[in-house]
């Protein structure tokens, strides 16, 4: 979680309209300070960078998320969701595995559906 302090100051870039990348650098010296003081695993600046611009997103600043090729497409679709909110599950992919599934067992119904449940024999109607 980032300190209010960072946060007011990525407000305060935002608002005098400053790039969301400046923005974002607010979020990355937090965690490159962290680093230094030890306050947690990660090692490499590459590793703080990563964690500040993911923790910039959460806190809305608007960073685009990162290029294909340039990351996995896993982190992608995590700095993508980091954004706003999206479904794990779309209605593209419900269909694709889904549909089939119910397309077959209309056909099936369907194809029950001409013959009777239940044979009615008909009786003649009473004399009497």
């Amino acid at each position: 979680m980032p300190k209010k302090k960072t946060i007011d100051r990525a407000r305060e870039d935002e608002r005098e309209g400053k790039a969301a990348s400046t923005q974002a650098g607010e979020f990355v010296r937090e965690e490159i300070e962290l680093i230094r003081k030890g306050a947690h695993g990660a090692r490499s600046t590459k590793q703080a960078i990563a964690i500040g611009l993911s923790k910039a997103r959460r806190a809305g600043v608007k960073l685009p998320p990162p290029a294909k090729g340039a990351v996995s497409e896993e982190t992608r679709k995590k700095a993508q969701r980091d954004l706003e909110y999206q479904p794990l599950f779309t209605t593209e992919r419900a269909l694709a595995e889904c549909l089939p599934y119910y397309v077959d067992l209309f056909h099936q119904m369907k194809g029950q559906a001409h013959e009777p449940a239940v044979n009615v024999i008909t009786a003649s109607p009473l004399d009497g």
